[in-house]
């Protein structure tokens, strides 16, 4: 179920292609970084080494974070969350958002990720939604955002189910109510 989008961009940006690996120590580092550097610099119009950039920082800065709590973090993860993030976001300016499906995920996961208020996340999100209807990985980011562990609110992940019901077929789908009355 994970678009093919997602995997191309994952497969340039994480240690392995497959799975989550945040946590793990990255001998590659260096020569990635490199390797994403120089097809950017190859093809300065494209926007796909631009979004793999982008998800090779955000990736980076949580490696740098380590998967403990946050209470846990030392002074110096935190550093270089923040370092690393920042970097991830500058490539982020570099593009229009809206024109890669991926790099829409990534930027509700930035909006997170520097904790911006909830408003412009939603305002991300549906962006997102009505742009690229069926990326599925859009929901899941956002799913995952309203859950109590990342929001501290119990009242996000119920609208947030509502809205996907809204229309049973998808929003691609038409209206499963209008088609049924049809036949």
């Amino acid at each position: 179920g994970t678009p093919e989008l997602e995997l191309f961009y994952r497969g340039l940006a994480q240690i392995e292609c497959v799975g989550n690996n945040v946590c793990a120590e990255d001998p590659d580092f260096d020569r990635r970084q490199e390797r994403l550097k120089e097809w950017h610099d190859a093809e300065p119009a494209s926007l796909f080494p631009v979004v793999a950039l982008m998800r090779f920082w955000q990736v980076a800065a949580w490696n740098a974070r380590g998967c403990g709590f946050a209470k846990d973090v030392t002074p110096t993860k935190w550093k270089a969350f923040g370092e690393r993030l920042t970097i991830a976001m500058g490539y982020a300016r570099q593009i229009k958002a809206e024109d890669d499906p991926e790099a829409m995920r990534l930027m509700i996961e930035l909006a997170r990720d520097f904790n911006v208020p909830r408003a412009q996340v939603d305002q991300i999100f549906d962006a997102a939604r009505k742009r690229y209807p069926s990326y599925f990985a859009i929901y899941t980011e956002y799913g995952n955002l309203v859950q109590q562990k990342w929001s501290v609110r119990t009242d996000l992940a119920l609208p947030y189910l509502r809205s996907l019901m809204r229309y049973p077929c998808g929003d691609t789908g038409g209206d499963m109510n209008h088609d049924i009355a049809r036949h």
